[in-house]
């Protein structure tokens, strides 16, 4: 089952806010780092609710993945 929209929203506005933390603890600025959403056996549908809901740097593990959200890209990206 694909997880409703505002899950993925709120769990990637949950991480950042992690991000943000722990980056000005460190003395560091958030807008330096980058949240980088990793695939392995995730279906496009996921993907592209993760891409709607503002994640843009996304690595694929397995190729096929990829080849998938690729022919589906324009309609999300």
């Amino acid at each position: 089952p694909v997880p409703a929209e505002a899950d993925i929203v709120h769990n990637l506005a949950r991480v950042r806010a992690r991000i943000e933390a722990a980056a000005r603890a460190a003395g560091r600025d958030p807008a330096g780092i980058r949240l980088l959403a990793v695939s392995k056996g995730v279906d496009s549908a996921r993907i592209r609710l993760a891409a709607q809901a503002g994640q843009r740097n996304l690595v694929f593990e397995l190729a096929f993945e990829a080849v998938d959200v690729a022919f589906d890209a324009t309609s999300f990206m």
